[in-house]
């Protein structure tokens, strides 16, 4: 329901103000996944977690479990 609203509320904004709220979340966005990697990073680091080339972490959030998912 969120959605729709925002994009109703979207379709009715004159589009110098639409390609503002675009650039402002296009640039948050790249700002979130940098803050991401960085906290990914972090935690690696002090948790000594190992890699795997082609592998990627994933979290439980039930039992906050963190994992490697290896490639297969």
């Amino acid at each position: 329901m969120g959605l729709q609203e925002l994009f109703q509320a979207l379709a009715k904004m004159e589009p110098e103000v639409l390609n503002g709220i675009y650039e402002k979340a296009v640039t948050d966005m790249g700002e979130t996944a940098q803050r991401f990697q960085k906290w990914w990073t972090t935690k690696a680091e002090e948790h000594k977690w190992e890699s795997v080339q082609g592998g990627s972490w994933r979290i439980d959030f039930d039992t906050c479990e963190v994992f490697l998912v290896r490639p297969s």
